[in-house]
């Protein structure tokens, strides 16, 4: 009987568990874990109560055994086929009593096992709703970024195209405005970044062709000053452009020629002084050397009429201011004569003198009566000019 309950307990135990096909590896292990410990308690009890019945019947059958008798009668014989009938139906009900167990057990273990599968099928059921939930909400989130990116991209091309439209229209306020807002749409799409770098490009290129056309027309007009200006602001926008270069040069020499040629011919009485003269000469000689030296960077003389002018002035100028002109002074030999810058002539008729172009001081004076006193400007027209010199209103 014992084999037979050790099979019966192995068969039990060695009974496959149902698990949920979609568990972990790490649940089953541990579902296992816990079901191989209630295990073994119910199979240590079982084992117990076995092995106290059979402690019973061998502590009987040794009693028996060391029982003193002769020869048994027919009635101790009866009296042992009944305590041997009473034994083998204990055995038989301990037997019943183990399998009824083993019974109850199994029944027990099934329905936890049924219990803990449609718990997990409950859980997976679950777990499942979850993963659809988040799959379709995920769905509908990326549908909605989708559609929005495309709204953000046909807005983003329809804003291009309009910077593009009036970029072609020289609109260049307009494509910068536009184009900001291209950006806030699309910080780092590389079309924003070229389009800026060709916006800006093509401001500053107008700026520098605007300046240009400025500074073209007061050369043109011989402003050299002005033009010089306008020119220095494009090396201010762009210091790498060459021909910027050459003009700054050419308006600075027609600025130093023009003031030579202007200390000539505003102050032309400077020239009575010889030191003076003589400097207007070489500066005179030095301006028609340039010109002819450089007429790579000069305009033609025929563009710069003005200058021309000033040049056949100067020159004019210097020529009257080499002439020696005669001049008479007359007076009433009462009054006395004086020249500044040629001296006292005193008291005189008539007196004949040598002058150069120029302005010239002549002072008249005679006791009680009052001063005489003349600017006179003498040039070449003056030739054997007469001046009359005579003190007439009494004080």
């Amino acid at each position: 009987m014992k084999p037979d309950l050790q099979n019966k307990k192995s068969k039990t135990l060695d009974k496959p568990i149902l698990k949920a096909p979609s568990r972990s590896i790490e649940s089953q292990i541990e579902e296992q874990k816990e079901y191989d410990n209630s295990e073994n308690k119910r199979s240590g009890s079982l084992i117990l109560i076995l092995i106290g019945i059979i402690i019973c019947l061998i502590l009987i059958i040794i009693a028996m055994i060391l029982t003193p008798h002769s020869s048994p009668s027919i009635t101790e014989k009866k009296i042992q086929e009944s305590e041997k009938n009473i034994i083998i139906s204990s055995l038989k009900k301990s037997e019943d009593i183990i399998n009824n167990q083993e019974k109850k057990i199994k029944s027990e273990i099934i329905l936890e096992v049924k219990a803990d599968e449609e718990n997990h099928v409950d859980e997976l059921i679950i777990k499942e709703k979850k993963e659809k939930q988040n799959k379709k909400s995920e769905f509908k989130k990326k549908q909605a970024l989708k559609l929005k990116n495309e709204k953000i991209d046909l807005e983003f091309k329809k804003i291009i195209s309009d910077t593009l439209t009036a970029l072609d229209k020289h609109q260049y306020r307009l494509a910068s405005e536009k184009l900001k807002i291209a950006q806030l749409l699309k910080q780092s799409d590389p079309v924003t970044k070229e389009l800026d770098e060709r916006i800006k490009a093509e401001v500053k290129k107008t700026k520098i062709n605007i300046l240009m056309k400025k500074a073209y027309l007061e050369e043109k007009n011989e402003k050299w000053n002005s033009a010089l200006s306008y020119y220095e602001k494009i090396q201010v926008i762009d210091a790498n452009i060459n021909s910027i270069l050459l003009n700054i040069k050419r308006t600075n020499a027609y600025i130093k020629m023009d003031k030579l040629l202007n200390e000539i011919i505003n102050k032309e009485e400077r020239l009575q002084d010889d030191k003076v003269l003589e400097k207007s000469k070489k500066s005179l000689q030095y301006i028609e050397l340039y010109i002819e030296e450089n007429k790579h960077l000069l305009y033609p003389i025929k563009q710069t009429p003005k200058l021309t002018k000033k040049i056949k002035t100067a020159e004019k100028i210097i020529k009257d201011a080499s002439i020696i002109i005669y001049i008479t002074i007359r007076s009433d030999n009462l009054t006395d004569v004086s020249i500044y810058k040629v001296g006292q002539l005193g008291k005189l008729k008539e007196k004949k003198l040598n002058l150069k172009p120029g302005i010239y001081t002549i002072v008249g004076s005679r006791e009680g009566y009052r001063d005489y006193r003349k600017n006179i400007k003498i040039t070449a027209k003056d030739q054997y000019r007469v001046i009359m010199v005579v003190c007439r209103e009494t004080i």
